[in-house]
């Protein structure tokens, strides 16, 4: 059992999280969206009228999109990373050990 198997393995976590993550799980996104509709407060507008910032699902991707780009809508990915490099790292290296032990 050789320790290149998990240290090599956590950079492919890494770029498969952060490629594919966007495309196939759009959950990321979904949240980011929820959240910022829960919780950005009512702001001032020049009329001195109160309301909120976002109004809708898809006005606040498009706002999120425009004022922040697509980095944006990669907010948490730091957390997701914590969690996916050490599992991929273990289950590459797992998977190499029980392959060498038959």
């Amino acid at each position: 059992m050789c320790w290149h198997d998990a240290a090599f393995s956590s950079p492919s976590g890494v770029v498969t999280t952060t490629f594919t993550s966007p495309i196939l799980s759009p959950g990321n996104f979904l949240n980011i969206v929820l959240c910022r509709l829960a919780v950005t407060p009512v702001h001032c507008v020049a009329t001195g009228v109160l309301r909120p910032r976002y109004h809708s699902f898809f006005q606040t991707l498009l706002t999120i999109w425009r004022e922040e780009g697509p980095k944006g809508l990669y907010g948490g990915m730091s957390a997701h990373l914590l969690r996916v490099v050490p599992n991929t790292a273990i289950v590459f290296f797992t998977y190499e050990a029980v392959v060498r032990l038959t």
